[in-house]
Formats: C-alpha cells, structure tokens, sequence
C-alpha cells in the first residue's frame, strides 16, 4: 500500500522529499509488511505533500465540476424507444461481456506480470498464444499459462460449460440489482451496503475493498437495517488508505449505465458518476463516465471515432485520462501495425514515469480498449480478442470491449461460433444470484431501462 501510495503521489504531481523516499526504500516488504508503526507516519506525510495545482484545477471530482470542465450538456434530449433492437444490442452486450472476460480471464495474471518495474505481461500474453497456437486468438485458452491458478481454469477451450464466478460479472450483476431495488434515485450507499449484503469479502481487490473497508468503519454495525447508517463521506471512502483510487476498478462497473440509458449519455454518466466516486477519484471516476457515454450512444451510432470523439466530451478535456485517449486516437491513425501502435502507446504512457503505470491503472487500459475498438471495428469479436491480446487487465479489458461490440453488433456477435460455445448459465458467488441466465439478465435489464425511462418522462 504504502508503495503504490508513493506511485500514486507522483502521479498526482507531489513532489517527494529525497528522505521520505530514503525511508521508504529501507523498509524490508516481508519483516515491515504490517509494521504500522513505522508505516502510517509515512502514509500521513505522503498525504500532507502540496499536489500539482495546475493538475488539480484540471481533474476534478465531483460532477458540476466535471461537466463545467468538460463542457458536456446538462440534460438528454434523445427519446428513445427500447424496441426489439434495443433487445438486440441488450443481449448482445451481456453476452459480449460474458465472452471477453472468459477470454481473458486465463491470462489476467500473466498480463499484469511485471520485471524491474517494467511490464512484460503483453509479451507473455502473446508468447503463450502463439506457443499454443492461438495467436491471434481463435478460440477460447488452451491450457493455463500458470499451473498454480486458481481462476480460469472453467474457462478455457475444453472445460468451459458458462460464465465462471469473476469480478468483472459480479460488479454489473450488483448493479443491476442495485436498479432494479432503487431505480435511477439509487445512491453510493445503496451500492455500498448491497455489497456488504450479498458479496463474500473474497470477491473485493484494491479500491472496492478499501473503500468498503472505510465504509464500514464508520458505523458499529455492518449494513442499515437493524443498525446505524455509516457516516462516511466519498471523499473518505475513496482517499483513505486508498492508493488505488486511479485504478481500473470503477470503469469494470460501469456497463449497465450505459445499457439501461441508451441515447442517454448524461444520465448514464450520472449514474456511473455516483457508483464510481465513493471508490475512485479523478481519472479512475473519468474512465467509468468514458465508457458509459459510449456504451449508451453506440445504441444509435455505430461509427466508433464518433464515439470515442464524443464521450470525451462528457471528462474533463486536460486531464490524463482524455490526453491518454487523444493520443492513442492519434497513434492509431498514424501506425499500420495494431501490435507496434499498442506498443508506441504503452511507451508514450509510461515516457516520464521511474516505473511503467500499474497493469491495473485506468488510463492505460482505456487506452488498451480504445486501440482495440479503432482497430476491430469490421469484425463483432476482433476488438475483443484484440484487447485480450494486449495483456495487462485482460478479463477486465475483454469484458469491457466485448459489451461494447455486442451493443454495436447486437445478434452478429451472439450467434457468433466462439459465443456459442458458452452455454447460457452464468455463475457467481454473489448471495442469493448463484447461478443465473444471460436470457433472465437481458429481460431483467430490459425491464429496468424502461422502468427507468418511464420515471425520466
């Protein structure tokens, strides 16, 4: 934690005394791991250094302030009429999803791999598809790259069945139900405490569980009914002890915003303003709004430059996020080559930082799926097989541009051979939703964009 504190910092423009990284660097990661004596003091100092002004007044938090940034409208002026080809891109969305976190589920591990602070997971991603004959992608993994996984191993070519238990498919589950239970007053505690009733703590990693954990302590008692309310704040909840609050974790929830506001892109990034900023900050909320501004406009425009041109329209224009996204827009028009633009992109991220950006972070796996959009726009599962292809996040980043395609593609990409593979059953270990149909979710989804469209009028 206290490590990525110091990355995050930097990132956030504090200038960081040469003794206070000297401490740092001395401290032993196995003998001082849990030594909070010696580590809180630091944490609290890294908190207390003055941050980048111009960076500052450039990345925002909160919504009014992001949207002034931006300049984005304040209101939706699209009716939409959710007729069977909404049905369409709904079910091709849920199981566009379904099918790139599969495909990327075997090699998220190997893709985060880093050496000298340096990743090399892109690298070993490739270097076992090819090894296994199945680079570029063709069908589901072979094998496990790692023996010792305990995750993917229901996913790959001969043992997958449906949707194994992961993250990526809970998170868009929960907020379903967090819909279907509130409609669009829903609020951050509502996601908060539907977490901590129907999520086991396994299923949380970085920002969620520092945030849940922040959450939870304040209040005596887990949850509201029956007990006091937590009387934390997001800005609490999303800062304290929280060095992944830029992290990628917000953007992987942030689909079904973007499904049940078709043609509604302030409204779905309202909603995946208010879900991702009790968790994140800064451009960590930025790619959550991002992806749910394309999800809902890909429901009338198929032209994927658009897209990306105008759901930069809805972050703030000079922050990291929306420079990051611009240049790879420019990389791409520029390189021929997807695999040599993808690696001129990692390199521009990375120019002036000691250590390349966390396999996890929000800017470079945006970029990630972004360059896997621009470059596998012809074909329903191309972008998706490209963002597994480029390592780093991959169940999250093939999830991600896999919803994407199935809105654009809508029935193409559901009776595509490699989608038909999976069979209809999706498993979690969320309370209460163990095993579920992609068929009940689409109507479930359907069912509450309408609901919610109809509370709009």
């Amino acid at each position: 934690m206290l490590i990525d504190e110091v990355t995050q910092c930097e990132d956030e423009g504090a200038v960081i005394p040469n003794d206070l990284k000297e401490v740092v660097q001395s401290l032993d990661p196995v003998r001082d791991g849990w030594n909070s004596t010696v580590i809180d003091p630091l944490l609290s100092a890294l908190d207390d250094l003055p941050r980048s002004t111009e960076l500052l007044d450039a990345e925002p938090n909160s919504l009014s302030e992001i949207r002034r940034h931006a300049g984005s409208p304040s209101m939706d002026d699209a009716d939409t009429t959710l007729d069977a080809s909404y049905a369409e891109r709904i079910d091709g969305a849920w199981r566009g999803r379904l099918l790139g976190c599969a495909l990327g589920l075997p090699y998220e591990r190997l893709g985060c791999l880093t050496q000298d602070g340096k990743n090399i997971g892109t690298h070993r991603v490739q270097q076992h598809l090819r090894a296994t004959n199945n680079y570029p992608i063709i069908d589901f993994a072979k094998e496990l790259p790692d023996p010792e996984l305990t995750w993917g191993a229901q996913s790959l070519s001969h043992s997958i069945s449906g949707m194994e238990p992961d993250d990526d498919v809970h998170f868009t589950i929960a907020n379903l139900c967090v819909a279907e239970e509130h409609g669009s007053h829903f609020t951050w505690t509502d996601i908060a405490e539907w977490w901590i009733r129907h999520l086991p703590l396994t299923e949380f990693c970085t920002a969620e569980s520092q945030a849940l954990l922040n959450f939870a302590s304040r209040t005596a008692r887990w949850g509201s009914d029956g007990g006091a309310k937590s009387s934390a704040c997001p800005a609490f909840t999303r800062r304290h002890l929280n060095p992944y609050r830029e992290w990628i974790g917000a953007q992987i929830r942030s689909d079904l915003w973007g499904w049940i506001s078709p043609l509604r892109p302030v409204q779905a990034t309202e909603f995946a303003h208010r879900d991702a900023s009790w968790t994140h900050e800064r451009n960590g909320i930025y790619s959550a709004m991002f992806f749910s501004a394309l999800q809902s406009m890909a429901f009338g425009n198929d032209d994927i430059e658009k897209l990306i041109e105008d759901s930069l329209n809805f972050i703030p224009p000079n922050s990291r996020l929306s420079r990051a996204i611009q240049t790879t827009v420019e990389i791409s028009d520029s390189i021929k080559d997807w695999n040599t633009a993808l690696r001129r992109i990692l390199d521009e991220l990375n120019s002036n930082r000691r250590f390349d950006m966390s396999p996890v972070h929000a800017i470079n796996n945006s970029s990630i799926c972004v360059l896997a959009l621009l470059r596998g726009r012809d074909e329903p599962l191309l972008a998706t097989k490209l963002a597994v292809m480029s390592g780093h996040d991959t169940d999250c980043n093939g999830a991600t541009v896999g919803a994407i395609s199935g809105v654009l593609f809508g029935k193409e990409l559901s009776d595509s051979t490699l989608r038909q593979k999976m069979s209809d059953v999706v498993f979690t270990r969320i309370n209460g939703c163990q095993n579920l149909t992609v068929s009940d979710l689409v109507e479930r989804t359907i069912l509450v964009a309408r609901k919610i469209s109809l509370s709009s009028i």
